[in-house]
Formats: structure tokens, C-alpha cells, sequence
């Protein structure tokens, strides 16, 4: 081991998808006292009353993430490789991450003034995820920790996102020599901000009402993304219970699949966000609604009046199911969603519909949509899933009597799922935090990675040789 010394260096790999990204955050040597903090010299007041929120709201754990600073954080991204096949090929994706990942790493150590022999230990994503773009960056953590006598920090991948939550008291950090005191509260109060800074900026000044500072945990979290949906109890770092899963498919990949459903590209998310946007609410009063409340509209047997058939396809207001809404637990369900959107575009563009599958999984989907229809659909199709993901959030935080509620992962991305969350919190969940990461924090990142392997070195958790360390496609919080 490296003769300790008063600055860590961390770097964060992260390959668990399609991404491939590297990141170094700096934090203090475990020796020093923890939430001694950094010199005092050029501090500013912004930073003084920033921290003095941090205390409120985390207690001794802000001493925790004041010791944090966030150097670089790289991301080289596929999407237009992606973008060909309308999705992720996983032999493909993992072949594209041994190209770029050791030039990323370069640069992340580049754009932190650092070199290779610099780092004190490697956070690196083990699981979950795709074997291959997992194998990727784990044995390339092990070699590098192999040639540099440093210790591993294994990151489960959900447990990242989770964290990410908290990059924002720890790029308010980064910022706070530099900024002024106007220029902290922006950082701390915009999307990625922890509180209910987006109302009153007081948190940052430290004047924020009591009930406003008490301790954020527990916290329920809603991790959601193209291969995970969970509700998950976070009472400490560290310390987590699943309440709930999916079932079946993933929201993110229930988006993928629906956006190519109606032809509108990949990624999913994005394109169904934009087509839902575009959808005018004024021409909705008035139009016909299509229902499914589970039992077989008459178009199934093909036998539905000609008139009734042409004006369900004229108009431009459709409802779809709310799978698992009233199921009484925390589970998750969108494969029947997916199923009611198949049904009805394929009711839209044939004259005779039929339940009988396709000859071909290729020919899902035969001609084009007239008009609106699609974007009509993606706008209540993203409806259905925001109201299921909100709903089951909320009643879990009632239950669990949260005093915060996180959200995660690459759908959280998406605004009207942002929108509709806080609003549904401040509504029925007045005292409680709602926290969401800045967009950029959203999808797979390593700074999220990194930081998460900063609080299990400060914490003394978790640290492992390099020949102790392997994929688990099986890796739960």
C-alpha cells in the first residue's frame, strides 16, 4: 500500500450498459478527523452557510460529503452506434467499451491534473448489468489496481444512482472557492438540490424552517431506468431494504419498446417525452377516448360497427391501463402495457384487427400512423407510467413515514415524471425532501460510482484486493 498521505484520489469506472465513462473525486485521508473538512484558507461565507444546511439536513454525515470534490467526470457515450440497431446489442456495446475506456480514463485523470500513479483506489461497478460491458471495466480496474498496489471498492450499480442524489452537496463543494454566495445557491437550489430549495432559497443560508432540517433519513427511493425499477428504504448509507421490484420489464425498457412500437426512434424515453410534448391539450376536449379497463374492447374479434372503427381511429385521445395501480404492494408490472399499445396501433393501421401474432417480430408494427395518433398515444402511454411510478412512491413514503424521497436512474430524466413527483410530494408530503438528480447525473455516469467508493473508503467498507473482486450480474443494495 501507498504511504498514506492527506490527499485520496478515487477513480470511478462505470460500464455497466452501453456507457463508458470514468471520473476522480477527491476526498481526505482516513486519518484525518472526520468533518475537520478542508483548510479554512479562502473560504467564503456561501460555503460556511452551505455547510451549515448540509449539518442540518445530514447531521454527521455532512461532515461526510464535505470532504468531497469532484475532479472530473468523463462520459463517452454510444448512442449513435445504438441508434442503427433501435437498441443495445450487448456483444457490440462491450466491444465499443474496450476501445474507449482506457482513452476516457486518460482524459478524466488529464482533466484532473492527475496521473495513474496519483490514485489511492478504484470504485468500479461489478453488477448489475451486461456481462460483457461489465467484464470491461472490472478487469480493468483489477489490472490497473494490480500495477499500482491499490485497493478495489466494488460498486453495486443501483447503489450509484442512488448516491447521485448526493452529487450536488459535493459539486457545491467543488464550487465554493470559486463561486459567490449567489452562485452557490444556484447550484445548491436547481434540479439537483436536495430540498425544497426551488421554493424558498433560504436552505442555503442556513435559516431554513427546523422541520426543513431535520435528519433526510429514512428516504424512499425510486430507482427506474431502461434495466431496474425498485422502491428501496435507504435508512443510512449503506444500509438499504427493497420494497418493491418490477416484475417483469423495466420502465426504461417498456419506453424503448412502446417508442418503436409507434416509430418514433430510439432512445425511447426522449423521443415519447418530446412526441408527448408536442400533443396540443386544447384539441384533446371533446375527442373520443379509447379504454382499456382490461376486458376486450369489440375490435378484438374484428367485429366492431365500421363507423366506431374509423372514428376511434380519427381521434386523438387514447387511455390506457395503470397496470398494478391498486395491487396493494410495491411491485411494478409494464408488460401488459406494452401489450394494450401493441393491440391498438395495430387496431390503427389494419382494417381488420386481429389478436393472432404477426409472421415475423420485425412486422410488429406494418405502415404508419396517421396524423397525431402516435404522439397522442406516446402522451398517454407516458401518463400511465408516471401515474403507477408516482403513486407507488408516494404511498410507500406515507408508510414507511419517509422524510425524504429520492429518485433515480435514466427515466428520472424524463420531466413529466420530475414534474409530477414533486408536485404529488408537496401536495400529500408537505414536510418531506424530494431530491432528484441534475439531468447529467441521471443516466449511467462514473462520478456517481466514484463517490459512492469515496463513502465506503471514508467509512472503511468494502475496500478489496484486486483478485478478490469479480462480475455479479446477481449484485442487490
Amino acid at each position: 500500500m501507498k504511504k498514506q498521505k492527506d490527499k485520496i484520489y478515487i477513480l470511478g469506472i462505470e460500464t455497466s450498459c452501453d456507457e463508458t465513462a470514468a471520473a476522480v473525486l477527491q476526498t481526505r485521508c482516513q486519518s484525518t478527523r472526520l468533518g475537520r473538512g478542508w483548510p479554512s484558507r479562502g473560504r467564503t461565507n456561501a460555503h460556511t452557510n452551505l455547510r451549515m444546511s448540509l449539518r442540518g439536513r445530514l447531521g454527521d454525515r455532512s461532515n461526510l460529503l464535505h470532504n468531497f470534490r469532484l475532479k472530473s467526470n468523463i462520459v463517452a457515450s454510444s448512442l449513435d452506434l445504438h441508434k442503427k440497431t433501435l437498441g443495445i446489442v450487448p456483444e457490440v456495446a462491450a466491444r465499443k467499451q474496450a476501445e474507449l475506456l482506457m482513452p476516457v480514463i486518460d482524459k478524466a485523470l488529464k482533466k484532473a491534473k492527475l496521473g495513474l500513479p496519483d490514485l489511492d483506489a478504484i470504485a468500479v461497478t461489478i453488477g448489475p448489468g451486461l456481462v460483457g460491458s461489465l467484464l470491461v471495466g472490472v478487469e480493468t480496474a483489477k489490472t490497473i489496481a494490480y500495477l499500482l498496489g491499490i485497493p478495489v471498492i466494488p460498486i453495486n450499480h443501483i447503489e450509484g444512482h442512488i448516491l447521485a442524489n448526493f452529487l450536488s452537496l459535493v459539486i457545491a463543494r467543488s464550487k465554493a472557492t470559486k463561486q459567490s454566495h449567489r452562485g452557490i445557491a444556484a447550484v445548491a437550489c436547481g434540479d439537483l438540490a436536495m430540498t425544497r430549495c426551488d421554493e424558498d432559497s433560504s436552505e442555503v443560508n442556513g435559516n431554513a424552517p427546523r422541520r426543513w432540517r431535520r435528519s433526510i433519513f429514512p428516504a424512499v427511493v425510486l430507482t427506474v431506468s431502461g434495466g431496474h425499477t425498485s422502491l428501496i428504504l435507504m435508512n443510512d448509507f449503506g444500509k438499504y431494504e427493497l420494497l418493491g421490484e418490477t416484475i417483469d420489464d423495466a420502465a426504461g425498457e417498456a419506453f424503448d419498446k412502446v417508442a418503436k412500437l409507434l416509430g418514433l426512434g430510439y432512445p425511447g424515453g426522449p423521443a415519447i417525452s418530446a412526441a408527448a410534448e408536442k400533443v396540443n391539450r386544447k384539441q384533446e376536449t371533446g375527442n373520443r377516448t379509447y379504454a382499456n379497463d382490461g376486458n376486450d374492447p369489440p375490435w378484438v374479434n374484428g367485429n366492431a360497427p365500421r363507423r366506431w372503427r374509423r372514428s376511434l381511429r380519427n381521434c386523438s385521445v387514447y387511455k390506457l391501463p395503470r397496470p398494478m395501480l391498486d395491487s396493494g404492494d410495491f411491485n411494478f408490472s409494464f408488460s401488459g402495457i406494452k401489450t394494450s399499445v401493441l393491440y391498438l396501433v395495430r387496431f390503427l393501421q389494419t382494417a381488420t384487427p386481429t389478436l393472432s401474432p404477426p409472421p415475423k417480430a420485425d412486422r410488429l408494427v406494418r405502415g404508419r400512423l396517421r396524423g397525431g395518433q402516435a404522439a397522442a398515444i406516446a402522451k398517454e402511454f407516458q401518463q400511465a407510467m408516471v401515474d403507477v411510478l408516482v403513486s407507488k412512491t408516494v404511498s410507500a413514503a406515507q408508510k414507511y413515514r419517509a422524510k425524504s424521497v429520492f429518485l433515480s436512474g435514466g427515466v428520472a430524466a424524463n420531466k413529466a415524471l420530475r414534474n409530477e413527483m414533486r408536485k404529488m410530494i408537496n401536495k400529500k408530503l408537505p414536510e418531506t425532501y424530494f431530491s432528484v438528480p441534475d439531468f447529467e447525473f441521471c443516466t449511467d455516469n462514473s462520478a456517481m460510482i466514484a463517490l459512492a467508493g469515496a463513502i465506503k473508503f471514508n467509512l472503511k467498507k468494502g475496500l478489496k484486493n484486486w483478485y478478490d473482486v469479480s462480475v455479479d450480474l446477481n449484485s442487490r443494495v
